[in-house]
């Protein structure tokens, strides 16, 4: 009987159990399924997406794939997919690592090989086909490409190795060099023509692009620029105007570069002969540091005045000046005109008087005799120059005194005869 009751209890259990494994296994039915859509939509779309990222190479185009590449296998393979001719001037090692899923131009591989050699000391010079690479330090002095350009836009930022030449406008080239001396790379030439106020550098377009940025900088904070103002007057003679101007600033100028700063050891007070610079040696520092900062100190005084220099231009038809000036100058110059182109109470005026009882002409020569009289009493009393008043009074004066050692000369202080003044 105990076992029959057992049987049934397990019977009575068993489709409790079987519905909750059907329940699982429903539910693992249907996460399976769903995973396996998802899979399959996926995999429907991966191709399309490949095929829009990556395309074919075009003609003139290569697809670069390097990963720890020796340097010699790189130059096979753009010799053989891109027709280059490879001349090596000095042996290579290093590897490449470089990759892309897009293909490049022959133009973009090439900058992609100088900058991979450039990292391990070497450059690839272009010719057409002919591919040079040599060292870094022997491209510096070859045929490499030379351009002329002061704007860093120009310049592109890649690490081929070419001359360029940016001219200077405001700043000395000399001085220039020397102060980005720090900046430049140590493989880098960089020279200063001073004819021509350049600067000449030889280094990578990547480190000329950041040396010309700076360039520009500096030489346009110091620029100068010469402004062309009109002036009205409306009370003023422009041609007086013009010719205050140009004798203020001329003055102005002039005292502005004479005011150079004296060295010591030159040719001037303390180095000259026979003062400070003649003890011990006739001379003494007479031609020291001074000579060789003359040039420097001429420069910058010519650069002085050139900032102070101003020319003004009068137009009698328009009553007018023209001034040419630096920017900063013309503000103070348009306030001083301002100031003196002011009405003068001595400035004759016409006026019309309309008479309604008076005869005209005779009200004009009442007038013309009142001031005419007037003017030739006030002119007559201040004609006699203090000068002549003290001739005549010595005239009027009696000589006095005899003429020294017996000699007859007359009896006047300066013994010419004639009075003293």
């Amino acid at each position: 009987m105990k076992t029959v009751h057992r049987n049934l209890g397990a019977r009575a259990r068993c489709p409790h159990l079987a519905l909750a494994i059907a329940i699982v296994l429903c539910a693992l039915m249907r996460s399976i399924s769903a995973l396996a859509d998802e899979i399959t939509s996926t995999t429907n779309t991966g191709p399309a997406v490949l095929e829009e990222t990556v395309r074919a190479p075009g003609p003139g185009e290569l697809r670069l794939n390097f990963r720890g590449a020796p340097i010699e296998l790189v130059l096979n393979y753009l010799s053989d997919a891109a027709g280059f001719i490879i001349q090596l001037n000095t042996p290579v090692r290093g590897t490449v690592d470089v990759w892309s899923k897009q293909p490049v131009t022959q133009e973009e591989a090439v900058n992609l090989l100088n900058t991979v050699l450039n990292h391990n000391g070497y450059a690839a010079v272009r010719n057409g086909r002919l591919l040079t690479i040599m060292s870094r330090d022997d491209a510096l002095h070859s045929d490499i490409p030379v351009r002329v350009s002061g704007d860093p836009e120009t310049i592109e930022r890649t690490d081929e190795i070419i001359t360029l030449i940016i001219p200077v406008r405001f700043v000395e080239a000399e001085q220039l060099v020397k102060d980005l001396a720090p900046l430049v790379s140590t493989h880098a030439t960089i020279i200063a023509n001073a004819a021509g106020n350049s600067i000449v550098v030889t280094d990578t377009q990547a480190n000329i692009r950041h040396l010309a940025e700076i360039i520009k900088a500096i030489d346009t904070s110091a620029e100068d620029l010469t402004e062309l103002h009109v002036y009205h007057l409306k009370h003023h003679d422009p041609v007086e105007i013009a010719a205050l101007l140009n004798g203020l600033y001329s003055d102005q100028a002039s005292t502005t570069g004479a005011q150079a700063p004296s060295r010591f050891g030159g040719m001037g007070i303390f180095g000259g002969p026979g003062f400070f610079g003649g003890f011990g040696g006739g001379r003494g520092g007479g031609s020291g540091g001074g000579a060789a900062a003359a040039p420097a100190a001429n420069s910058q005084s010519a650069r002085i005045k050139q900032r102070a220099r101003v020319v003004a231009v009068a137009d009698p038809r328009t009553e007018s000046v023209v001034v040419s000036s630096s920017k900063d100058m013309a503000d103070q110059i348009g306030e001083m005109i301002g100031q003196l182109d002011q009405e003068s109470p001595k400035v004759a005026h016409v006026s019309v008087i309309h008479l309604e009882n008076a005869d005209p002409q005779q009200v004009q020569q009442v007038l013309q005799d009142m001031f005419q009289n007037s003017a030739s009493t006030r002119s007559s009393s201040t004609q006699v120059s203090p000068l002549q008043n003290r001739i005549q009074q010595q005239n009027n004066t009696p000589a006095s005194g005899s003429s020294l050692g017996g000699n007859g000369v007359g009896t006047s202080r300066s013994g010419t005869g004639m009075p003293s003044f």
